[in-house]
């Protein structure tokens, strides 16, 4: 089981992401992802159900000095992926939130958020939808940006 801060974040999360996602989703797949977020909110969430790997900006685990102006996303989630969502936060202040994406897309995807601040950590985490509507959540990671260019 997840204990303490980082099982109760994922949960609040998930929770989010499922009201802000349903409108994705058919009305029936859509309640049966509610049914579920509110099953792990009442259960905790099992360390079977955190079954997204390697999550990456631009290749790196928990990159230092990651340039802002191509900064992507990667994972490997661990069985059929229908959708997506990842959030980034600092200190635990919701910087962007991509939404739930409807893809099987893993590699190389975009940060479309506002514009990031130099030398700065950002945690993340990436949400993942499975063809059963079961949602995964990655472990709380993070990237801190590089020096403004022309600074050093």
């Amino acid at each position: 089981m997840l204990h303490g801060q980082n099982g109760k974040k994922c949960i609040q999360m998930i929770a989010v992401l499922t009201l802000l996602g349903l409108v994705f989703f058919h009305a029936r797949s859509a309640q049966q992802m509610q049914k579920q977020v509110l099953g792990y909110m009442q259960s905790g969430i099992s360390q079977e159900t955190v079954t997204v790997d390697n999550p990456r900006v631009n290749y790196v685990e928990n990159p230092v000095g990651t340039d802002t102006d191509k900064l992507f996303f990667s994972w490997e989630p661990q069985g059929k992926q229908t959708a997506y969502a990842v959030r980034v936060t600092q200190d635990e202040k919701l910087i962007w939130d991509s939404g739930v994406v409807r893809s099987r897309d893993t590699i190389r995807v975009a940060y479309q958020g506002p514009e990031l601040e130099a030398e700065t950590k950002y945690e993340y985490r990436i949400f993942v939808f499975d063809d059963e509507n079961k949602i995964h959540c990655s472990e709380l990671s993070y990237f801190e940006t590089a020096c403004k260019k022309g600074e050093v």
